[in-house]
């Protein structure tokens, strides 16, 4: 199942970051590589079904591109942090709310919790359900599911690919 969902879970990243900020990230090559560098996490947290975090850790180097991205602007240059942490933000929103029905089906209704930047520690400790971790041309990204339990086995026969 965690192959299964990794599938999904990198489509639905590639999708978004394709259609919300026109970048293009690939999965990354070399297994067993764990994200390094300057790195900037955000997540948000549901309830539904089943609950728990997506979370993303992106390299910082990312993050200019996809605020001017988002925001229409030609300059990197010009968008501050704060457009950087808004843009990483609405991007795992986004990739959140995309994520739950690809797994649950569009049947299920989950509440999101707002998404927020998070530190180290925020993270969730322990096994994570599923990662995927993708390539940008300067940077990468790891996108994590974590779960308070288990998804139901009724939607876990179910989920699409």
């Amino acid at each position: 199942m965690t192959e299964k969902l990794n599938d999904v879970i990198s489509r639905v990243v590639v999708d978004t970051f394709e259609k919300l900020a026109f970048m293009f990230a690939f999965p990354e090559e070399g297994k067993g590589t764990e994200p390094s560098g300057d790195l900037v996490r955000a997540g948000v947290s549901f309830l539904g079904p089943f609950s728990g975090q997506v979370v993303i850790c992106i390299s910082s180097v990312v993050l200019p591109e996809l605020g001017a991205n988002m925001l229409g602007m030609d300059d990197e240059a010009g968008v501050t942090l704060e457009n950087q942490h808004d843009a990483l933000k609405e991007a795992i929103n986004v990739i959140c709310g995309n994520l739950l029905p690809a797994i649950a089906g569009e049947e299920p209704v989950f509440n999101m919790d707002m998404p927020r930047i998070l530190s180290l520690n925020d993270i969730p400790s322990g096994d994570h359900l599923a990662r995927v971790r993708l390539e940008f041309d300067d940077g990468h990204c790891e996108v994590m599911v974590h779960l308070d339990g288990q998804i139901p086995e009724e939607i876990t026969n179910q989920i699409a690919l």
